[in-house]
């Protein structure tokens, strides 16, 4: 049974939209913000969530989702 996770990365094709959603409705404060890199951090309880866009290396979609 899963107790905890501690890190989800989530793929976003336009930063500044998601990181609006993500502060303004949710109303999350970045813990890590690399505006260079397009990556954000943001703490959850005990776990980490992240937004990213890295092109086509790391973009939304089915092919991309699963477990690791």
């Amino acid at each position: 049974m899963i107790k905890e996770i501690a890190f989800v990365g989530t793929p976003v094709t336009d930063v500044k939209r998601a990181r609006a959603f993500y502060e303004d409705v949710l109303r999350l404060r970045p813990t890590t913000d690399e505006p260079e890199a397009k990556w954000i951090e943001y703490e959850i309880g005990s776990g980490t969530f992240a937004i990213g866009s890295y092109g086509d290396q790391w973009k939304p979609g089915v092919a991309n989702s699963g477990t690791m």
